[in-house]
């Protein structure tokens, strides 16, 4: 925290009140009914920390669950952030309902007594709950009166907030990971290609991925940003809530697949694929600080100028730096919500990491990679051309940019700065007993058939290609972030990295358990012409199953983030992007070391009756 730190605090006072003749004091307790208004419900948040975000807490295993996907009508029960009303429920929304219950307060009928409210209901004195209405921030008090006029119990409380918002990029939007993944049901003696007949010959292998295209295509939170609730983000929050049922947890996240601190977080972004249910929009993403300034608003929002002058010196190294001036979203003084954490994961796409992956994946030399017809759709870039923009400090200044921006936009003298939990990135190319290295196409082979990447499945990871990228990008990267720790109010989230170490791309260790891991649907033609699958089919795919690799392939990512209504009309990569990022298993990590953070840092108290 930037000056002195804030410490929330949530109150229950409990009154014995006894009355000479009371034979028990009656156990009172209460809690926020649906505390996470992220969710609609309170159902919701209870069915999500059973599935999704289950198994984060501090000291337990995230291996524990094994299945972490969602119904499919979930996703209607989770609020949008470009909905006025779902905004205002989620961050300016006073009135809040309680839930008062007791037990052990005797035989007979009692009052409980809403004071200084308008509330009065005839009850069980031996247990029972109640609905009272409350407001966030003014203190509550009921009273539990026998018929006789004896005191059985009061109690009193005040619901107290905690604001948690969320940016970033695909580490944090949850890219991989579709709230509604696609359903791949493929019949071989169907009529899915185009002219209506099926030439088998041309299925066999993987190329039926060239032909076929799922039943039902993925969805996101939002599909222009490949948003889910499957994101860290979301999951800490969550987690948070479901600890704390007398803290009313406030939360979105606005992260955003290819996002960088300059394209993305102060300036609408311009990178990513842009879709609306049309098909192609031109339309650009706006700023994500732009949109969490509107939100927290609670008025109609301005513009202010930032003053970036100085920052010029940057200009000459980093060219995206030519502007001396932030021209940012304002908020009337005093009607801006300040967040409590703010959780971040910005930097990667600054230093190019997704494209250096995919440069390990790739043929030796591969270069770019090619779209049937010629369009360019992944262009590969090597370690080397990489680290430059570590070694230059580029990162280094976008993040001081980054820093100033926040403290411009939430800090002043009323009251201190939100931590910022920036969480570090880990390293998919490591192993338990040193570097990464796999042989043949395992994990690639439909972005091996999709495109005509030299005509070669050489598909692979070496052991020096894991090592040459871990030290020239993945770890001045990592330090890079943890560099950030200096910065006042800068939390840096790294407890996940050890861990990781064992989930990477070469998990299992076991040569065989990974064949079966990686296993992807493949066409054998039998005799007399007759087509069949050969390890999974299609629709066995169980996109959010335990495994012990908690980083896609494009394998997984092609089988479960396919959208057949966009399919020919981008490029063929959309259906890749999940490459390279993390599982529900690899978010639940991220999650589970988060929370720990954000409930130490920011001494969220734990309620014991």
């Amino acid at each position: 925290m930037r000056g002195t730190q804030s410490v929330l605090i949530l109150m229950a006072l409990f009154s014995t009140g006894f009355a000479e003749g009371v034979v028990a004091q009656p156990g009172f307790d209460w809690k926020v009914v649906n505390n996470f208004p992220f969710f609609k419900t309170q159902g919701a948040l209870d069915l999500y920390m059973q599935r999704a975000g289950s198994s984060i807490g501090e000291g337990e295993s995230v291996t524990s669950t094994l299945d972490r996907s969602m119904p499919d009508d979930f996703l209607d029960q989770v609020r949008r952030v470009n909905q006025p009303a779902d905004i205002n429920a989620i961050f300016h929304n006073k009135a809040v309902k309680i839930e008062v219950t007791w037990s052990g307060g005797g035989s007979g009928r009692c009052v409980l007594r809403q004071i200084d409210a308008n509330f009065s209901s005839t009850v069980a004195c031996s247990d029972g709950r109640a609905e009272l209405d409350a407001e966030v921030g003014q203190p509550w008090r009921v009273s539990l009166v026998a018929e006789s006029g004896v005191l059985q119990g009061n109690l009193s409380g005040v619901v107290r907030d905690l604001t948690l918002v969320g940016i970033g990029d695909s580490y944090a939007s949850g890219e991989g990971n579709p709230d509604r993944p696609a359903v791949n049901t493929v019949h071989l003696s169907g009529h899915m290609s185009e002219s209506g007949a099926v030439n088998f010959s041309a299925l066999s292998g993987f190329g039926w991925t060239k032909t076929y295209l799922p039943n039902t295509s993925a969805e996101w939170l939002d599909a222009k940003c490949n948003r889910s609730i499957y994101s860290y983000q979301v999951m800490s929050a969550a987690y948070i809530a479901a600890k704390n049922p007398k803290t009313l947890v406030r939360f979105a996240h606005w992260s955003c697949t290819g996002a960088e601190v300059f394209d993305g977080l102060l300036f609408p972004q311009g990178i990513t694929p842009k879709v609306d249910s049309a098909g192609l929009s031109q339309a650009g993403i706006p700023s994500q600080l732009d949109q969490l300034v509107s939100a927290l608003c609670k008025t109609q929002t301005g513009r202010k100028v930032i003053d970036l002058s100085p920052y010029e010196k940057y200009r000459s190294i980093d060219p995206k730096q030519r502007v001396r001036h932030y021209n940012a979203m304002a908020c009337p003084t005093g009607n801006l919500k300040k967040p409590d954490a703010i959780l971040l994961s910005v930097g990667g796409n600054d230093v190019h990491f997704g494209r250096v992956v995919m440069h390990v994946l790739a043929p030796a030399g591969g270069g770019p990679l090619w779209r049937e017809g010629g369009l360019r759709v992944i262009s590969p870039m090597s370690p080397g051309e990489a680290s430059e923009a570590l070694q230059n400090g580029w990162l280094r200044q976008r993040y001081d940019i980054l820093d100033s921006v926040l403290l411009a936009q939430f800090g002043d003298i009323t009251a201190p700065m939100p931590s910022v939990f920036q969480l570090n990135y880990p390293n998919p190319l490591l192993r338990e007993t040193g570097y990464c290295r796999t042989q043949g196409s395992l994990g690639t082979d439909s972005l091996a058939e999709v495109f005509s990447a030299n005509g070669s499945r050489g598909w692979n990871i070496t052991e020096l290609e894991a090592k040459n990228t871990t030290k020239l990008v993945i770890e001045p990267l990592q330090l890079a972030v943890r560099a950030n720790a200096a910065r006042p109010g800068w939390v840096i989230v790294d407890g996940h990295l050890d861990e990781f170490k064992k989930h990477g791309f070469c998990s299992p260790e076991n040569q065989d358990a990974r064949r079966v891991e990686y296993n992807f649907p493949e066409v054998r033609i039998a005799g007399g012409g007759k087509a069949q699958w050969r390890n999974i089919t299609p629709e066995d795919w169980k996109p959010y199953a335990q495994t012990a690799r908690w980083i896609r392939m494009p394998n997984d990512s092609y089988l479960t983030q396919f959208n057949h209504r966009l399919g020919r009309l981008l490029p063929d990569d959309r259906r890749f992007l999940g490459t390279a990022h993390p599982n529900s298993w690899g978010h639940a990590s991220f999650a589970q070391a988060t929370a720990q953070r954000i409930s130490k840092q920011i001494q969220i108290p734990s309620y014991q009756q």
